[in-house]
């Protein structure tokens, strides 16, 4: 790996993607939306304190089964890491990331919003340290890597945050603190399934076309996922839009009715 060539493309190609996918996504929420600097500071909290959090939370579960495990590299280990041990973990530390937004979440679309935000964050992160490593193998490999992770991890990671973001904002609105509970079991459910099918493939030998099928089709979930996300902002903000119409017009025929009977 040459470091001063093969680093800036794949910086390049890790970050530029999930910003991309971050501009398309805020550009849904036109009523209220949320501050930039909020969004920024989401995606950068995603980044870091989820990273990190989130591997050394994983680290924490899988401690105790590589401890008992006959084998501790072997396949068992290795499908438990990535279907139990870090969906649950990562979307416990994306959470974390969001309850730091908590005063933020006074309505549904920033929870969706701000999830999104750290989620991609997070994947920014996490296709930069995969692409580092596949790097050492050469290039083309980190290139074909991020941009495959790219078209699955990134939208996979923004959509279970997003969900989780969305239960988090209702969670406040209801002032209910075990509404967010489900959307979690959710967000974890998806990030296993999508663990299981994108592991399974790096932990055994499956034929090409099975890889290639496997890719497409975590690719077309992940977007679909991620493209409902975003028109359930759109969907909510015309809701709140014509809620807050509503009562404009309601308490304009009581200021009337009011001024008429004096």
């Amino acid at each position: 790996m040459t470091w001063y060539t093969d680093l800036p493309v794949i910086v390049t190609l890790s970050v530029l993607p999930p910003l991309l996918y971050l501009w398309w996504f805020t550009k849904a929420e036109t009523y209220q939306p949320v501050e930039r600097s909020d969004v920024v500071k989401a995606f950068l909290t995603g980044a870091s304190l989820g990273v990190i959090g989130g591997a050394m939370l994983t680290l924490m579960i899988v401690i105790p089964f590589v401890i008992l495990s006959d084998d501790p590299d072997g396949p068992a280990v290795m499908l438990m890491t990535a279907v139990i041990a870090a969906p649950i973990a990562e979307e416990a530390m994306k959470g974390a990331c969001l309850l730091l937004f908590k005063s933020r979440l006074d309505r549904l679309a920033s929870g969706l919003v701000l999830g999104v935000s750290v989620g991609l964050g997070f994947a920014t992160v996490e296709n930069l340290l995969y692409g580092i490593t596949a790097a050492f193998e050469g290039l083309f490999m980190a290139i074909l890597l991020v941009g495959v992770r790219s078209l699955t991890a990134a939208f996979a990671h923004a959509s279970f945050t997003g969900i989780l973001g969305y239960g988090v904002a209702r969670s406040k609105r209801q002032r209910n603190d075990a509404i967010w509970l489900p959307f979690y079991i959710l967000a974890v459910t998806l990030h296993a399934f999508f663990n299981l099918v994108a592991s399974y493939s790096e932990i055994f030998d499956i034929s090409t076309f099975l890889l290639v099928s496997s890719t497409i089709v975590l690719g077309a979930m992940t977007f679909i996922l991620f493209f409902i996300l975003r028109k359930s902002v759109v969907q909510l903000n015309d809701m709140e839009r014509d809620e807050e119409e509503k009562l404009a017009i309601k308490e304009a025929q009581m200021i009337y009715l009011g001024g008429s009977n004096g």
